[in-house]
């Protein structure tokens, strides 16, 4: 391999993981301004918390979508893989930031379903995003 090929490809790397990164601060961008704009909701009207949960779901996916779409657009190729790899690297800080904040993670089916789910939806969202 020529030193020509060897940068070119090192740029493509770094391109890649920068549009990478970009898409997972992109999608927890969306998070936090639903989980703001909902914080408020709770606040001001009579809301419960019960539905939280259903919240948190519904945000979490439209953002590793939306995340996955950005990334395989500005990747340009293999979009599903891109799209997962935003997924997986959205729920892994997550999984981080829970144990951050000492919030009790259970290992075991419910993670490992997280898991499988956040690749699909990214992956979804990336084939989406090649093709747009």
């Amino acid at each position: 391999m020529t030193k020509s090929a060897k940068t070119n490809a090192s740029f493509i790397g770094d391109s890649r993981l920068t549009s990478i990164l970009l898409g997972v601060v992109l999608a927890y961008c969306i998070s936090l301004v639903v989980f703001v704009f909902s914080s408020l909701l709770f606040t001001l009207t009579p809301l419960t918390e019960a539905i939280m949960p259903y919240i948190t779901y519904i945000t979490t996916v439209i953002s590793i979508f939306i995340g996955g779409i950005y990334t395989a657009g500005k990747i340009g190729y293999k979009g599903w893989l891109n799209g997962g790899i935003c997924g997986l690297i959205y729920l892994i800080g997550l999984f981080i930031l829970s144990l951050l904040l000492n919030v009790n993670v259970v290992f075991g089916l419910q993670l490992l379903s997280r898991i499988v789910l956040s690749f699909l939806i990214g992956a979804i969202g990336g084939i989406l995003g090649i093709n747009m």
